[in-house]
């Protein structure tokens, strides 16, 4: 849980968003532009945790990418397992 309250972001509603995991946020912000779409918030540390960015599609729908830290990250779930966006 997050406030956008001061976080630099436009007035946004309460909502929850899936994180879409990138091992580089950095180019796939670049793409986002490049097929579209518009960065709504630009990539932000989360220290110790990993950086994240929101964006908007082509179609207008929200996500964010998130790119986690290197240090103790987690395993990643296997597609189908419970816990994981599908």
């Amino acid at each position: 849980m997050m406030t956008w309250a001061g976080a630099g972001a436009p007035e946004l509603p309460p909502e929850w968003m899936g994180h879409i995991h990138t091992a580089k946020l950095d180019e796939e912000l670049k793409t986002v532009t490049v097929d579209g779409g518009t960065i709504v918030k630009p990539a932000q540390d989360i220290p110790s945790v990993g950086r994240f960015a929101v964006v908007l599609d082509p179609q207008k729908v929200k996500h964010l990418l998130f790119e986690p830290g290197k240090q103790d990250a987690p395993p990643r779930l296997d597609q189908m397992a419970a816990g994981n966006v599908g």
